[in-house]
């Protein structure tokens, strides 16, 4: 026997050895038989799993129960539970750490409308010039006193607050600082020096938005370039501090926007149930088909009994209902038990609607009720007359010929209102370009 047949007898016997289930096809049914004839056993082949015949086309459940039971169960919607109010985190960059308390309530202000003597501006003016001479010679709490013994003689004047402001600002003194930048533009508003001094202060003590809109208003005042090389990494601040409020603001729109469709969506919920349980006799099941006939006995077609002076027990004046019953205001009315049993006294007798002007509470969801109607609900022709000589209501009011014909199908939902985007407002052409 040559090589190249050895070698194929050694390719085949290696196959049968990795899968010995090929021994128990037709072809090779004479090898296997003479493996077996040697005292040799070669593995049964694994059984196959029989396929269980399709059921009769009878046996079979509809599709739509095929459907319903892969269907996961929703759970129902909670329209009871309000939504819990978001809660603001306040975000903190921090400025200048390690600064001390301040007390700046004990700060001398002086009094701005008292009128100085000639010798008060006298004596303003030396304990000026003295706090200016220590401030070039690096003594700030000794230029802070003299300023403040000036302002107490003197208090009229703005430079003098924006040279103790400086002083303050040297000593990390930063809510002295404002105070005192805040009685300067008091008395100038258009001081570049106060606004360039407090949002200083500002940034120290972390107020980056407050900062940079005082910088930028020095700046356009009076234009500094060591301020300009600071602005960038506060307005970096200013940015994320603006970024996170305008978010909470849009998770507050959010959450307004999902309580009014969840309080809609329980305004038609409950209409549903008020409406089954009215014309099934109390019956709180929807599902008993009483509640889906739109009709009541002796309603004529209306969901109530039907205004006199209106077609087919329906609204008068050609109303649709529909229309008013997607006004949340009126679908909260008839959810009042009073205004739904004042509806019915009037509906019975609607002279009974002067007994029902007297409750506040009452009669404004009234009008209400009939304000979207649009006078439909008067009392036709005028009241006959009271006792007593009351002549009559006007023909204008109408009458309210009987509460007929609410409607029949629950309030539409309205479109979802799409949140406004707030926008940012400054007032120096520095301020408006916070990203």
């Amino acid at each position: 026997m040559d090589a190249g047949a050895i070698d194929k007898l050694r390719a085949f016997i290696d196959m049968c050895k990795s899968n010995p289930v090929i021994l128990h096809t037709p072809q090779l049914s004479f090898f296997k038989e003479y493996i077996e004839s040697l005292g040799g056993k070669v593995p049964e082949p694994p059984k196959q799993e029989e396929k269980k015949p399709d059921p009769p086309a009878e046996e079979q459940p509809p599709a739509e129960e095929k459907a319903e039971k892969q269907a996961p169960e929703e759970d129902e919607e909670d329209l009871d539970t309000e939504e819990p109010e978001i809660e603001y985190e306040e975000l903190i960059i921090p400025g200048v750490e390690g600064l001390e308390e301040e007390d700046v309530s004990k700060m001398e202000m002086g009094d701005q409308h008292k009128s100085p003597s000639d010798a008060d501006q006298e004596k303003s003016t030396e304990m000026m010039g003295k706090g200016r001479e220590a401030m070039g010679n690096g003594a700030f709490g000794d230029a802070v006193e003299a300023l403040t013994a000036a302002i107490a003689a003197d208090a009229t004047g703005t430079r003098v607050f924006t040279l103790r402001a400086k002083c303050n600002l040297k000593l990390k003194k930063p809510k002295a600082c404002v105070r005192d930048c805040n009685a300067a533009l008091d008395r100038n508003p258009d001081s570049a020096a106060a606004f360039k001094f407090r949002g200083q202060a500002e940034a120290m003590l972390g107020q980056w938005q407050e900062a940079y809109q005082d910088l930028c208003k020095a700046q356009n005042i009076d234009f500094d370039d060591n301020i300009a090389e600071t602005l960038p990494e506060i307005k970096a601040n200013a940015n994320k501090i603006k970024e996170h409020k305008r978010k909470y603001e849009i998770l507050v729109e959010e959450r307004a926007r999902r309580e009014k469709i969840r309080m809609r969506k329980k305004a038609q919920r409950d209409y549903k149930r008020s409406k089954a349980e009215d014309s099934c006799g109390g019956c709180s099941d929807p599902g008993c088909g009483a509640g889906n006939t739109g009709t009541s006995s002796g309603s004529g077609g209306a969901e109530f009994g039907g205004m006199p002076g209106a077609q087919g027990g329906g609204f008068p004046g050609g109303v649709d209902p529909s229309s008013f019953m997607t006004d949340p205001d009126i679908a909260e009315a008839l959810q009042d038990p009073e205004v739904m049993a004042a509806l019915m006294d009037m509906q019975s007798n609607p002279a009974n609607i002067m007994k029902h002007m007297s409750n506040p509470k009452v009669w404004a969801k009234l009008q209400k009720v009939i304000g979207k109607m649009g006078g439909g609900m008067g009392m036709p022709g005028g009241m006959g007359g009271m006792p007593g000589g009351m002549g009559g209501m006007p023909g204008g009011m109408g009458g309210m010929g009987g509460m007929g014909g609410f409607p029949g199908a629950p309030p539409a939902a309205e479109p979802e209102p799409v949140p406004e985007t707030q926008g940012s407002t400054g007032s120096a052409a520095f301020v408006d370009d916070i990203d």
